[in-house]
C-alpha cells in the first residue's frame, strides 16, 4: 500500500519542528559552549600602583579566577582549571583584598568591603579574547 503525501505531513512537520528547536538551542549564545577570556590589568589607588593585592573575578557561571598584584600593581588572572588561565565571559563581580595581612609593604589600606564580591561594587563585562581591566580603588 502506498501512503499519500497528506498522510505523512504531520510526521514531517513534527520532524522539522524538532530540528528547528535543536538548531536554535545549539546556536543560542550562552547555551551549550561558553566562551572564555583572559584578563590582565593594574590595580591603583589615586593613580599609584597597589602591590600585594589579591584580585578575584567571579563570573555569573563558572569558576572564579584570581591573582596577586606585583610591585607595579599588575595582575593576570589564573584559574588553574581545565580551561587554562581563562575565565568565562559575561558580567563578573570583582573583589580586591590585601594579600599581605600585615600590610607593611605599602601605604594603601584596602577597604574591607572591597574584599567581598557582594559589597565591592566592582564589576566587569568580559568579552571573548583578551580583556584589560584596570581597577582604581575608591577611598570610601
Amino acid at each position: 500500500m502506498h501512503r499519500s503525501w497528506p498522510a505523512n505531513r504531520a510526521g514531517l512537520w513534527a520532524t522539522i519542528a524538532w530540528l528547528v528547536v535543536l538548531v536554535a538551542l545549539v546556536a543560542t549564545p550562552g547555551c551549550g559552549r561558553r566562551t572564555m577570556a583572559t584578563v590582565t590589568g593594574t590595580v591603583t589607588y589615586h593613580g599609584r600602583p597597589v602591590a600585594d593585592a589579591f584580585v578575584m573575578f567571579s563570573p555569573a557561571a563558572g569558576p572564579a579566577a584570581g591573582a596577586v598584584t606585583d610591585a607595579a600593581g599588575t595582575y593576570a588572572l589564573l584559574t588553574g582549571g581545565p580551561h587554562g588561565d581563562r575565565v568565562f565571559t559575561g558580567r563578573c563581580q570583582i573583589a580586591v583584598s590585601d594579600a599581605n595581612p600585615e600590610g607593611r609593604s605599602r601605604n594603601v589600606r584596602i577597604l574591607p568591603r572591597l574584599a567581598d564580591t557582594a559589597t565591592s561594587g566592582l564589576v566587569a563585562d568580559l568579552v571573548p579574547g583578551t580583556n584589560v581591566v584596570n581597577l582604581d580603588l575608591p577611598e570610601e
